[in-house]
């Protein structure tokens, strides 16, 4: 269905006519509010909840130089003047900062580059240097260069599988590396002048910066590592020995990315320390099985492990359940297993077999010892 109309300048056009509806009953209304309102809740919940990022790739690229000057010297009672062409200045570079205000790797953008140098110009000034851009990145990242430093002016960014090359390990609050060195500045002619060539002609252009593709991964410092398979009680153990609030639940795999706790102990010799909720480890963990080596990594800065295993669990004795993660360790990283370690039973409240199986597993670990 349609009608011919007729526009200002005479051109013919057809329109077609919306298909008319049938109007919605009572009960259609009300399950499109229903459909509408979980969607919106939902979508609220989605865009609420901050995702947390451990592992991120990004491009830097340094500041381009600016060029020097060539001119002279102009003035009413000199005939012909000496050059006086200023150099341009450098351009700046890109930096990466540790700060222990950032939580994760949400940088908010992928691409990083430093401001340009500005040009030289006559009476022998010189441009200013191109301002710096510093990344702050939580304490613990590693920062990894992905293939060669290239000086093209076009941006390229390297494929994931190019060489890799360790730039630094940002441990400590303040350390900083650069990765991305902006491009020197251009002579001017009265850099250029020599003994034998007092009036040059020539000024030198800027360099373009340095450009490369890094790869930047936070691996967690703490004191003390939780490690255990999903719901063995970890975020319950940090909840009550820390001020952190981890969620808590009774189904697995609540906790999807690791969680810091300060403890203070003011009888100890260790005042305050801090403790890691690496998320649960499930079989085969280091052949990266769901996300086994996103949640091992955060185990290797760790000076203390402490295994926490659950006296309730019907499907692994205790004992199992620790010879399991030492494997896992040990396979994921060499010697991770045999750092200083500590067990903490959970969960021996919950079952009328929980006190045979720590008797059982206390002698277990005073046979291994």
């Amino acid at each position: 269905a349609g009608e011919l109309r007729v526009s200002r300048g005479g051109r013919r056009f057809w329109r077609s006519r919306p298909a008319t509806r049938p109007p919605l009953s009572t009960g259609d209304k009300q399950d499109c509010r229903a459909q509408h309102t979980t969607y919106m809740a939902r979508r609220k919940h989605r865009h609420s909840v901050a995702r947390f990022v451990d592992r991120v790739r990004i491009f830097a690229a340094g500041g381009h130089g600016g060029n020097g000057c060539a001119s002279f010297f102009r003035d009413t009672r000199v005939e012909r003047g000496p050059p006086d062409g200023g150099s341009g200045g450098g351009g700046g570079s890109v930096f990466v900062r540790a700060s222990g205000g950032v939580g994760d790797l949400s940088l908010g953008r992928h691409s990083f580059r430093a401001g340009p140098g500005a040009h030289g110009s006559s009476s022998q000034m010189n441009g200013r240097r191109g301002a710096d851009v510093y990344i702050e990145v939580p304490c613990g990242t590693a920062v990894e260069r992905l293939g060669r430093v290239t000086r093209s002016v076009v941006p390229a960014l390297h494929p994931a599988d190019e060489t890799v090359t360790v730039l630094a390990n940002l441990i400590y609050e303040g350390d900083e590396v650069v990765i991305a060195a902006g491009g020197a500045g251009g002579r001017g002619n009265v850099t250029l002048r020599s003994g034998r060539l007092q009036s040059s002609r020539l000024a030198e252009d800027g360099l373009p910066g340095e450009q490369t593709t890094l790869a930047l991964t936070l691996k967690t410092v703490a004191d003390v590592g939780l490690v255990g398979f999903p719901n063995a009680g970890k975020s319950s153990l940090l909840a009550a020995i820390s001020r952190a609030t981890p969620q808590v639940a009774e189904y697995p795999f609540t906790t999807l990315h690791p969680q810091l706790g300060s403890v203070t102990a003011p009888a100890s010799p260790w005042a305050e320390f801090s403790v890691a909720d690496i998320p649960g480890l499930v079989e085969g963990a280091f052949e990266n099985r769901g996300l086994g080596h996103s949640f091992l990594s955060h185990i290797e800065r760790t000076s203390l492990l402490c295994y926490v295993l659950d006296l309730a669990c019907a499907e692994r004795h205790p004992a199992v359940q620790l010879a399991l993660l030492q494997e896992e360790l040990d396979r994921y990283l060499p010697g991770l297993a045999a750092r200083p370690c500590i067990i903490a039973a959970n969960k021996a409240d919950a079952s009328a077999a929980a006190a045979s199986r720590l008797a059982e597993l206390r002698s277990e670990v005073a046979h291994r010892r």
